[in-house]
């Protein structure tokens, strides 16, 4: 299921766009809902920070007009809420194009909403094909990010999902490294070291003992050095990563 978020100043743009994507996706049967119609972009970080579905879409307005923020900061604060959100702009000004390459912003397409084919609910031929490109793209792209194998063993035969990665520890005590996945615990015969390099940016080294997946935080005692995880494992944060991740967790949870 695909969780649609809209948000546009301008209330009559707003609702004529959700009417397209309401016919749209009656009319293809695709698995997905629109959750959130909003104008005001704090209103729609907040509905966010509640979302549980894989695959979350925004279309969100570039000026938003009369609002503290524009649509730039609005996709830049939600980044720091879900990295992997998808996005894609509405403007009424063409000539805004330019920002979203200047400003290296990962979106999936941007669309000019006062153009004929978006001043009517009907679905026309060209909204019809921008909006399947749109969907094909979110799909790949999750497909991408989902199927990224960690290798726990030199074999190849012992793997996991990055995603599904919410820590990794050695165990001293039996000289073995732990994979705490969302739904197993498995023994990796492979160094610490080896596992951190396949690893993305979505990890923290946070002592030399251990590896953490950044959304996987739960809470941090900065005065304590310690993060606590979702999953209820507890780490010790060494002094020289302390700021690092401190850093992180605050990015993470910015907006909150």
């Amino acid at each position: 299921m695909i969780s649609i978020y809209l948000c546009d100043d301008h209330d009559e743009q707003l609702h004529l766009f959700q009417k397209i994507l309401e016919h749209y996706i009656d009319k293809t049967k695709l698995e997905a809902k629109i959750v959130s119609v909003r104008n005001n972009p704090e209103d729609t970080i907040a509905d966010s920070k509640t979302e549980k579905e894989d695959k979350v879409l925004f279309f969100v307005d570039i000026q938003l007009d009369g609002y503290e923020m524009d649509g730039f900061e609005l996709v830049n604060r939600l980044k720091s809420i879900n990295e992997n959100f998808f996005y894609v702009f509405l403007t009424s000004r063409s000539d805004l194009a330019y920002r979203v390459f200047e400003e290296e912003m990962d979106i999936i397409d941007y669309v000019v909403k006062d153009t004929e084919e978006y001043l009517s609910p009907a679905l026309s031929e060209k909204t019809w094909l921008r909006l399947n490109r749109i969907f094909k793209v979110i799909q790949e792209k999750q497909n991408k990010q989902k199927q990224k194998i960690i290798y726990l063993d030199r074999s190849g035969n012992n793997r996991v999902l990055e995603s599904e990665i919410v820590c990794i520890e050695t165990d001293t005590a039996h000289r073995k490294i732990m994979v705490y996945a969302k739904d197993r615990v498995i023994i990796s015969g492979m160094p610490l070291k080896e596992l951190e390099a396949q690893l993305s940016e979505e990890f923290l080294t946070v002592n030399k003992g251990c590896i953490i997946a950044v959304h996987q935080m739960e809470t941090l005692d900065k005065k304590n050095r310690m993060v606590s995880m979702k999953n209820g494992k507890q780490y010790e944060i060494s002094f020289r990563k302390i700021k690092e991740v401190t850093e992180v967790y605050w990015k993470m949870k910015e907006g909150e």
